[in-house]
């Protein structure tokens, strides 16, 4: 199974458990756009990230007036 697969899966499972229908169109897209690759990328990312890294926060509009960097 590929990471795109495990995604997938826990995809199904969270939306059959909260009651969200799940259809093979939402999935096409998923595949489509390359979605559910990118999604497991970006949880080994963040798997990968030290944990006493700080993070930018990006709703922080203060920080744009303020000219923080990232």
């Amino acid at each position: 199974m590929t990471d795109a697969d495990a995604v997938l899966e826990r995809w199904r499972s969270n939306c059959r458990a909260a009651g969200v229908p799940l259809n093979e169109a939402d999935i096409a897209q998923a595949r489509a756009t390359n979605a559910l690759t990118l999604v497991a990328q970006r949880e080994e990312l963040i798997a990968r990230i030290n944990a006493w890294t700080e993070l930018p926060d990006y709703l922080d509009l203060g920080a744009l007036e303020r000219g923080d960097r990232a």
